[in-house]
């Protein structure tokens, strides 16, 4: 899969995990944790430049990520997931490369490679534009941001992301059906995968 080397990606994680009972992100899944599945999944479809924010019990997460991306920590976890995004995208838009930011959750598997390329492929097709993934016609990630959006997502506060933003409709909005993916977001022990 060719991926375009001004792409940089953010995986969220940095909750508390409240409903899950214990640290969802270390959560056993065949022998590997939640968010190292999260993390290889990315690898496949943008294997660039990733970045994981961390909050919540951020030191003992840290200790199962690769090496391979790099790690910020959010100490204003708890006020919300705007300011894990606001981290993350922080964190990518130093990068004078990189022109476009994908936002995945930390706790949601199931992405088909094959989706995720489609979804860049509409991002490659019209940089300017932000790309949502749908999934059940409900709004789903991977979004691709371009850099003409880093300021707003840095700037957002709250716990509903840059959900808002996108709801607004004044901005190029493209939404790309997801259509060999089953995802699976876990909030509880039950949502997990078991084989």
């Amino acid at each position: 899969m060719i991926v375009s080397s001004d792409l940089g990606v953010v995986v969220l994680a940095a909750g508390g995990s409240s409903r899950f009972g214990s640290t969802k992100q270390l959560a056993d899944i065949d022998g590997a944790t939640l968010l190292e599945r999260v993390v290889d999944s990315v690898q496949v479809w943008a294997p660039g430049r990733v970045i994981v924010v961390l909050g919540a019990q951020s030191e003992r997460i840290r200790r199962v990520i690769a090496d391979s991306v790099e790690v910020v920590i959010c100490p204003e976890w708890d006020s919300g997931m705007s300011a894990s995004l606001a981290a993350g995208v922080a964190a990518i838009a130093v990068d004078p490369e990189v022109e476009r930011c994908a936002v995945v959750m930390g706790d949601t598997l199931g992405l088909d490679p094959h989706d995720a390329a489609a979804v860049l492929a509409a991002s490659d097709a019209d940089p300017q534009a932000v790309v949502q993934a749908t999934f059940r016609r409900l709004p789903a990630h991977p979004t691709v941001f371009p850099r003409s959006w880093f300021e707003r997502l840095i700037g957002l506060t709250g716990d509903r992301g840059a959900r808002d933003l996108l709801r607004s409709g004044y901005e190029n909005v493209v939404r790309v059906p997801l259509t060999k993916s089953e995802l699976v977001d876990v909030d509880t022990p039950a949502d997990l995968p078991t084989h």
